[in-house]
């Protein structure tokens, strides 16, 4: 990919990301994405609105997969790409951070749940031919559930919820 195509690509993210978001329509529905030795994959995909209430190219992608010790994922997807995720894992699940993330005071690992930012994360898209997410924080401590993940996330990333999309869980059987 050409560097001047990856800084449109960039500085669009960094234009959706910035500008206030939210979702459009009602809540998705759980659909089953893939079996495979971790047990099921579910997903479900809720688009959403610029400030102008427009639906193009972004939406909130939500993933269970309850069998495993990743339970499940929230990311804010542009264009196809991931700009911020949340992976909640479990506690014993370790990832080392690139060196990088010593810029932002990042521990060099992360154990248990976390989230992918764009702020630190943005420069190393800006600069490699893949488009990925290595940066990771440790979610707050106060954070243990979907129920309390999903809004600290639509915070992050400039997503209004109405009272009843607060509300939003996936069925009790994926939790």
């Amino acid at each position: 990919m050409a560097v001047s195509n990856r800084k449109i690509e960039v500085t669009l993210a960094d234009e959706f990301l910035a500008d206030a978001k939210s979702l459009f329509g009602a809540p998705p529905e759980f659909g089953p994405k893939r079996v495979g030795k971790k047990g099921s994959l579910w997903e479900a995909i809720w688009p959403i609105a610029n400030s102008i209430g427009i639906v193009e190219s972004g939406q909130l992608r939500i993933v269970f997969t309850p069998a495993s010790d990743k339970p499940f994922t929230i990311s804010l997807v542009f264009r196809g790409n991931s700009i911020s995720r949340i992976d909640f894992v479990a506690d014993t699940i370790c990832h080392s951070n690139p060196l990088f993330a010593r810029c932002f005071e990042l521990p060099p690992n992360v154990c248990g749940p976390h989230f992918h930012s764009w702020g630190h994360n943005r420069e190393h898209i800006l600069l490699n031919q893949s488009w990925e997410l290595p940066c990771r924080e440790p979610l707050p401590t106060r954070i243990h559930r979907f129920d309390q993940a999903f809004p600290w996330f639509a915070e992050k990333v400039n997503l209004t919820l109405s009272p009843d999309q607060r509300q939003f869980c996936p069925p009790r059987e994926l939790v």
